[in-house]
């Protein structure tokens, strides 16, 4: 285990939850009684809802700082149907918050002014409804959050130039919808199968959260929740987050705003970012497990990267930060300022740079290094089978072929992924700098039209903003 892994705010407690130690945040929401029949939840004035918030949160977070809530909600062996079947629960409460926070929508920084349980509207483009478009276990993420189970959700509120998942972004509709009921046999499945946590993903989970929560309520496994976005969800929203997330894995990925405006049309999003980013990291009485992802984007070491990783180093002393150098130009970016690869004197110019900082980049280690005991009592669901101690969990790797005839290797494990990666170095040497096909920029064209209404209704922006960023075809800078 990594050295400072004990000092690493929240950490414990979220590997206590991960391993079945103590019940994860959403199984003490789940266990935990608040003073309203659950009659009443979709009746009530939405004042006397959030009235009734505080208090209940005050009890869960002195029952987390007591004894990381395992007397409140006992592990599965132990389990009772509490609250009664009239009570309606702290996540029951969230739940119906977060429905109100529908109309009009209140869950991103954007505040649409629409009514989402009547359709899909808003930037996201979502419903009231949850539409999963991947479903499996990840061994790819951060090794201390795998083997993590992964739901893909539909919709999201920016539009990033270099987006992997555009369709799944853009046109959320195309998705299916799933239920509640549905996605909470998944997780139960996987967390019996052995996935240590349950990472929501997408797109974006922040304009799920009424989905995600319904899911979480019906589930009846206790694992902990990873909420990896780019965490621009309003003070509302977050105050129904605590009582269910248990790890943030955070998108930082501009270092000003007019970047995040020319990458992402993502208006007046970094203060949000970073006042969030400082709520979850100063969560009461421990808070969640933090990791701060950078992904070095080309030709935005100085105005991205460094400025990023100098943000996180003066506000966040201690957070886990993972730089990434993998960003890869997908075929809608042809030809455009998005198509290369950061090159390797760029990344390692931002390794540097958070070394110098005294950033951690390496983590706490694995969650449960070989020799380590088996999960433990809380890592049990009621009425699923339970593997042998250390079971490896099933997951899913995938071998396509892409729109240009590339062969793509997804979600491999570790001990292949190297060797994926190792391949595909060569393969790159093989095709020399000319590259591998005709500029197509009108994809791009297309986005970045889609986006434009956005930008236009938000043109008040500091001095600079509406002009964007520089060229990164032209260098860093």
């Amino acid at each position: 285990m990594h050295p400072l892994a004990s000092s690493l705010p929240g950490w414990a407690l979220f590997r206590a939850r991960a391993l079945g130690e103590a019940p994860s945040a959403a199984a003490l929401a789940r266990a935990l009684a608040v003073d309203l029949p659950r009659a009443e939840l979709a009746v009530a004035p939405e004042a006397t809802l959030w009235a009734a918030l505080p208090g209940a949160v005050a009890q869960f977070r002195a029952l987390v700082a007591a004894d990381a809530g395992r007397s409140a909600a006992p592990a599965a062996s132990e389990r009772t149907a509490a609250p009664g079947d009239d009570a309606a629960s702290l996540l029951d409460l969230a739940r119906a918050l977060a429905r109100r926070l529908l109309a009009p929508c209140r869950l991103c920084h954007l505040r649409c002014p629409v009514d989402r349980t009547a359709g899909p509207a808003g930037r996201c483009g979502l419903g009231p409804g949850l539409r999963v478009y991947r479903d499996y276990v990840h061994l790819g993420e951060e090794q201390e959050l795998v083997p993590t189970h992964a739901v893909f959700l539909a919709g999201c509120n920016w539009r990033c130039a270099y987006c992997s998942d555009w369709a799944h972004v853009a046109r959320p509709e195309e998705d299916p919808e799933t239920t509640a009921a549905a996605l909470a046999r998944s997780i139960d499945a996987r967390r019996a199968e052995g996935a240590r946590s349950l990472t929501f993903v997408g797109g974006l989970p922040d304009v799920n959260l009424p989905g995600v929560l319904d899911a979480l309520a019906a589930a009846r496994a206790s694992v902990p929740v990873v909420w990896n976005s780019n965490l621009s969800a309003t003070p509302e929203a977050h105050d129904l987050l605590e009582v269910a997330v248990d790890a943030w894995v955070a998108d930082l990925k501009y270092g000003g705003e007019a970047c995040s405006r020319a990458g992402s049309a993502a208006p007046d999003a970094l203060a949000r970012v970073h006042e969030n980013l400082l709520r979850v990291a100063g969560q009461a009485p421990t808070p969640g497990y933090l990791v701060v992802r950078h992904l070095v984007l080309p030709g935005h070491t100085d105005c991205c990267a460094r400025p990023a990783l100098d943000w996180v180093a003066a506000h966040l002393p201690g957070a886990r930060v993972n730089l990434m150098g993998q960003f890869e130009p997908i075929p809608e970016v042809r030809g455009t300022a998005w198509d290369r690869r950061p090159a390797r004197a760029e990344v390692a110019r931002a390794r540097d740079h958070a070394r110098a900082l005294g950033l951690d980049l390496d983590g706490p280690g694995p969650l449960d290094p070989p020799g380590s005991s088996g999960p433990g009592p809380w890592a049990a669901v009621p009425g699923a089978a339970r593997g042998a101690p250390g079971a490896a969990p099933a997951f899913e790797s995938a071998i396509r072929i892409d729109g240009e005839g590339r062969v793509v290797l997804e979600d491999l494990p570790p001990d292949l992924a190297d060797l994926a990666h190792a391949l595909g170095a060569l393969a790159e040497a093989d095709r020399g700098p000319g590259g591998d096909g005709a500029a197509a920029p009108g994809d791009l064209a297309r986005r970045r039209a889609a986006a434009a209404p956005w930008l236009e209704a938000r043109a008040e922006g500091p001095p600079g903003a509406a002009g964007g960023c520089f060229d990164p075809a032209a260098g860093d800078q």
